[in-house]
């Protein structure tokens, strides 16, 4: 960050750091590493010689998040081939599947108290849930989603 000093830099990632701080219970240490970068360098781009657009940052944060984890199933996984029809990994397995799906439970739970805000945003959850579980992409939920809130803004 050039022409800030290190006081000016370190007050404002211990300023963003707690701000975020709270959303690391919920294992989005990402999304806060991402968020924590991009305000920096957008900060820092406010300086006429900064070459960042607040772009470079999140994406270098974003990669050393997720990078060790696509490493670590990659080189795990010739191993992984070898030893999945042991009765004692397929158990082991089953254990970390259940794991899995109760942190993601635990995760939406907390997403959801902070996003339903309002009667609309709560008939948008069940909607979606409902036609998620009857097959309706993702993709195209969170797309409806955003023309829905887009409408509710200019209509409401």
């Amino acid at each position: 960050m050039p022409g800030r000093s290190f006081d000016e830099r370190l007050w404002a990632f211990d300023r963003w750091t707690r701000r975020l701080v709270g959303n690391l219970r919920d294992a989005v240490c990402p999304w806060c590493s991402s968020t924590v970068s991009h305000e920096l360098s957008v900060e820092d781009s406010t300086d006429s010689s900064a070459e960042s657009d607040g772009v470079l940052g999140p994406f270098v944060a974003a990669f050393a998040a997720f990078a060790p984890s696509f490493i670590f199933i990659v080189a795990m996984f010739p191993h992984v081939a070898r030893v999945r029809d042991n009765p004692q990994v397929r158990a082991a397995l089953v254990g970390i599947n259940a794991a899995v799906v109760g942190a993601i439970l635990g995760a939406t739970v907390s997403l959801a108290q902070e996003a339903i805000i309002d009667p609309l945003t709560a008939a948008l959850a069940v909607v979606t849930f409902v036609l998620f579980v009857r097959g309706v992409q993702a993709v195209t939920l969170i797309l409806g989603g955003g023309v829905v809130g887009i409408g509710a803004f200019y209509l409401l």
